[in-house]
């Protein structure tokens, strides 16, 4: 249906950098401990990179020696190693901790927002890391050894050794946390409006519906801009999530008669009447699906994915002859038949990132 990139865009309005998979304190920490390291050994970018491969590796047996519960990208094989030799562990670029460590671990799902963040460039970075590093010895001493690795070599660490460099990921407090508030917590205002609104608040956000988030936040916000690009967010939510709840209970049979279709009662149901204050064609011509009858309704979707595939150069999932509906494709077909178009939703727009790591830091 191709509704990432549209809600995306949405959630853009909000917060500008984070991803939905860029919610982990403790991952911000790491890279911003490898990029003072980078500063302080002149590395180049593809020295960088291979740098951090090993490093990452480091710090994935470290978090798990220093608390074995939460889980991280990795951490499977991690526990495997450990398990396998309780007193040794190899680092190296041909040890890696995933089928693929830079695209599935912090790297591919960090260094792209912590970039656009300008964190690194920050004289407040200089003061936290560089004393961090500086002031942590066996760092230092197993950061050169990885230097010195390339690509063939692997070091071999007793698991003792990670002791040192548990203070290392401690809770960010001070400096560090002013810091991480001030990149990790940005807002689209450029007055963290949210950040201040979430500091004077008790309420958990992470327990509450994306509506109800969104109602609370306008309600203690007297930022027009911010209340105005949040009432966006849920327009664009109301319009898409129904629509993606009637294409996976769509998927969920191979076969429709179009008489089916057209008296279904989720398809029937599942509309909203939405404020299109600001959609561009795209959202225009899904919001309109919601005021047609079923069989407009199906047909938009036939359509949507018809044009999303072609993007694609894949196979439409859907073929709707004279009479009939025929689905090619179940990947992700699923009916909640309590769904309920006024009060769920599906996709979150960013804002669960930003809470997590709000409270992660609180």
């Amino acid at each position: 249906m191709g509704l990432q990139v549209i809600w995306q865009n949405a959630g853009r309005k909000i917060i500008p950098h984070l991803s939905t998979v860029s919610n982990n304190v403790m991952d911000f920490q790491i890279l911003s401990l490898a990029y003072a390291l980078k500063k302080k050994y002149n590395m180049t970018d593809p020295e960088f990179e291979d740098f951090f491969i090993p490093f990452e590796q480091l710090f994935a047996y470290t978090r798990h020696k220093l608390n074995p519960s939460p889980g991280f990208n990795g951490i499977r094989q991690v526990r495997k190693n450990v398990n396998s030799n309780s007193k040794r562990i190899d680092i190296g670029f041909t040890q890696q901790i995933m089928s693929n460590q830079k695209a599935y671990g912090i790297w591919g799902k960090y260094n792209r927002p912590y970039s656009e963040m300008g964190l690194v460039k920050d004289k407040l970075f200089d003061a936290v890391f560089n004393s961090k590093i500086e002031d942590n010895r066996e760092l230092l001493k197993i950061s050169e050894k990885i230097l010195n690795l390339g690509r063939d070599k692997i070091h071999r660490l007793d698991l003792d050794q990670l002791d040192e460099l548990f203070p290392l990921l401690e809770k960010p407090e001070g400096v560090e946390k002013e810091l991480f508030e001030k990149y990790l917590l940005q807002d689209t205002t450029g007055k963290f409006e949210l950040l201040q609104i979430l500091k004077n608040s008790e309420v958990n956000m992470q327990s509450l519906s994306l509506y109800l988030q969104v109602n609370f936040l306008q309600q203690q916000s007297n930022n027009i801009g911010f209340k105005t690009n949040l009432e966006f967010i849920k327009n664009v939510e109301r319009t898409i999530s129904p629509l993606n709840r009637i294409f996976k209970y769509i998927l969920t049979r191979s076969y429709w008669k179009e008489k089916e279709l057209s008296e279904d009662g989720f398809i029937s149901n599942w509309t909203n009447s939405v404020d299109q204050t600001g959609f561009q064609e795209d959202l225009l011509k899904l919001s309109r699906l919601h005021q047609t009858s079923n069989l407009k309704r199906v047909e938009g979707l036939v359509d949507r994915n018809e044009s999303v595939a072609a993007q694609r150069q894949s196979a439409p999932w859907l073929n709707y002859s004279k009479d009939h509906l025929e689905v090619n494709h179940h990947e992700g077909d699923f009916v909640d038949s309590m769904y309920s178009p006024e009060e769920d939703s599906d996709f979150n727009y960013f804002l669960d990132s930003y809470f997590s790591l709000y409270n992660q830091l609180n």
